[in-house]
């Protein structure tokens, strides 16, 4: 999968972001789909609603075979919520490149217009609950990976915060472990 971040100022989390996207993909769509996709992430305080905290659209709406989306987050939130976001929009990017979700500005879900509140709307249903998913997913892949490595034992998955071997180590924590 293609993935191209864009944010003035610098290129704070694009790595995190990069890998994020694809991970989201392909748990959503499975690898051979997801690398047939091509995404913009587009990090921005203007252009969004006041109350959005993103938004997914084709690239090119005209496009019958949609694979390329531009997905625009708003950076001002922090980067947790800003990760949680994306995995809402590629739910979005499966609807749409499924076909279950079309048309731009008027959104139809299975060939249905639904003019119902937004928090009701079967596409909005279906990428809050998956976003709850695909975050868990993301937190567990990130504090299990064989990449992450420890500061202070310098041993693969897990964390200084919860280094078992520099807890055992230091005097005003060796009373828990003794037991």
């Amino acid at each position: 999968m293609h993935v191209q971040v864009y944010q003035r100022g610098g290129i704070k989390h694009h790595l995190m972001l990069k890998w994020a996207a694809c991970f989201y993909a392909n748990r959503l769509m499975g690898k051979e789909t997801a690398d047939t996709l091509s995404v913009n992430i587009k990090m921005c305080v203007c252009g969004l609603e006041p109350d959005d905290m993103g938004d997914c659209t084709p690239s090119n709406i005209f496009e019958v075979d949609k694979r390329t989306f531009t997905i625009r987050i708003r950076k001002t939130m922090s980067f947790a919520t800003q990760l949680r976001t994306l995995a809402h929009e590629f739910v979005h990017v499966r609807q749409y490149a499924t076909g279950q979700l079309a048309g731009f500005p008027i959104l139809k879900w299975n060939n249905k217009i639904y003019d119902v509140p937004y928090d009701q709307k079967p596409w909005e249903k279906e990428a809050f609950k998956l976003e709850k998913k695909l975050s868990k997913a993301l937190s567990r892949r990130l504090y299990t990976d064989t990449y992450y490595q420890c500061s202070k034992c310098h041993e693969y998955g897990h964390n200084a915060r919860t280094c078992l071997v520099f807890r055992a180590q230091q005097p005003f924590m060796a009373k828990e472990f003794a037991t």
